[in-house]
């Protein structure tokens, strides 16, 4: 399923201006509403949970599940690392635990949709996938923001996650511990030489045959696959709710329709007893209820996605420099629905846009009001503040002051708390510790 749209000013930027009066239907919580509701609420990997899970209650309940795509492995590196096999599974997945580190690690929203994308091209080792460059750069992002971004993912525990191939993977353990001096680095240069004998790895990289031994037992603490540690991954957290794509001038939406379980009664197996009737007549309800669900929870999807997507075109085309305030309350009455079907609906969905991996509530924004009596996006004065400090003169750095009168002369009028609160949540120290500091900002540096 999915709608064109095409930029377009929006709804509800003054939501909370209005006293419309309005009449409330309370509807009664049945089995079938409640079933609705909970499902749409649900991530795309717990709906197919779900549905099992019914399946599994009831034999008349077939459930089909379109597969999910391999990842694709690597060789095994063909070392003997004997603490491996003794190391705890993490209580959660890799991308999990990485996705968690983006989204405190990150405070350049666009740097962090792009590093999100690139969790779909980690392998359960823990090393990236080859094919994720092109699959970047597709999207638009340079070659020097990709090593960049990269860069900034390697440092992520654990040690050695994102690396490339097996000597980077040891290196950046390595270098955590202050271990990688320079005969480690030729070592590690022509590691494949191992294979064919000590001698000839020495030789090759101009070491002594003492200085590999030594060099192999530092290797042997290391981790090659820095990802197994961690549970199994299904996979499903790369196949997010909903696509946009940019064409013609605008913007295609679509639903995640191919991952979505079918049901139906299964007609081969027949009930033999009074109890194995009911069953049955269970199994042929409960398929059409979850057909129900399934098909609203879809549509519920498509529509707040297509509505979201025109009101914050800009966003998609131009950054947060164009966000247009919006909140849940006035989608919701957009749609014709409760604040907390909204809230449903958006809850921990994701979304593949042109600019990356983005949650659903991305798309959000609180507002501040201007004394013309118009409202702007909280996220559009950040990204103007971040913009600004970014290339600032770290020489003689900007005053809060400075970014009010910055904000000013844009039409912006913003009070100099609410700049220095913004400031501190986009990652930047006060005018005097900058100045000190220098391009070293111990808050902005740690962000890609």
């Amino acid at each position: 399923m999915a709608a064109a749209l095409t930029p377009k000013q929006g709804f509800g930027q003054h939501h909370h201006q209005r006293t419309t009066p309005t009449v409330t239907q309370r509807l009664a919580m049945t089995p079938s509403l409640r079933q609705s509701l909970q499902i749409m609420a649900m991530r795309l990997g717990d709906v197919r949970r779900y549905a099992l899970e019914m399946a599994a209650e009831n034999p008349f309940l077939d459930v089909q599940l379109p597969s999910l795509p391999q990842q694709r492995s690597v060789d095994d590196p063909g070392f003997d690392f004997d603490r491996i096999s003794h190391q705890q599974q993490h209580p959660m997945t890799l991308a999990r635990h990485i996705i968690d580190q983006i989204n405190m690690g990150f405070r350049n929203p666009d740097d962090r949709a792009m590093a999100l994308a690139m969790v779909e091209y980690l392998l359960p080792v823990g090393w990236l996938d080859d094919r994720a460059k092109p699959a970047m750069a597709a999207r638009g992002l340079s070659a020097k923001d990709y090593e960049r971004i990269l860069t900034r993912l390697q440092q992520f525990e654990p040690v050695g996650v994102f690396a490339r191939n097996l000597a980077e993977c040891l290196s950046l353990q390595l270098a955590d511990r202050n271990l990688l001096n320079d005969p480690m680095k030729a070592m590690l240069l022509h590691l494949d030489c191992l294979q064919d004998g000590v001698d000839v790895l020495a030789k090759t990289a101009g070491l002594t045959q003492d200085d590999v031994k030594r060099g192999l037992a530092l290797l042997r603490q290391c981790n090659p696959k820095p990802g197994v540690e961690f549970i199994q991954d299904d996979g499903d957290i790369f196949h997010p709710d909903l696509s946009i794509v940019q064409a013609d001038g605008g913007f295609t939406v679509t639903v995640n329709q191919g991952m979505m379980p079918s049901v139906r009664v299964n007609q081969h197996v027949k009930p033999e007893d009074e109890a194995g009737r009911l069953l049955f007549q269970k199994a042929q309800e409960d398929a059409r209820m979850l057909t129900r669900s399934f098909a609203r929870r879809q549509d519920m999807l498509l529509d707040c996605g297509r509505r979201l997507v025109q009101h914050q075109a800009n966003y998609l085309l131009h950054g947060e420099v164009e966000m247009l305030p919006l909140s849940m309350a006035a989608l919701a009455d957009d749609m014709a629905v409760h604040k907390s079907t909204i809230s449903r609906i958006v809850a921990d969905k994701w979304v593949d846009a042109p600019k990356g991996m983005i949650p659903l509530a991305d798309f959000f924004s609180a507002s501040v009001a201007q004394p013309d009596g118009q409202f702007i996006s909280s996220r559009r004065i950040m990204a103007l503040i971040r913009d600004a400090l970014t290339h600032e003169d770290s020489q003689s750095p900007l005053s809060d002051q400075d970014l009010v009168d910055h904000l000013g002369r844009g039409g912006i009028i913003v009070a100099r708390r609410t700049i220095a609160k913004y400031r501190h949540n986009a990652g930047f120290l006060g005018q005097s510790k900058r100045r000190a500091f220098g391009k070293k900002n111990p808050i902005s540096s740690v962000e890609s």
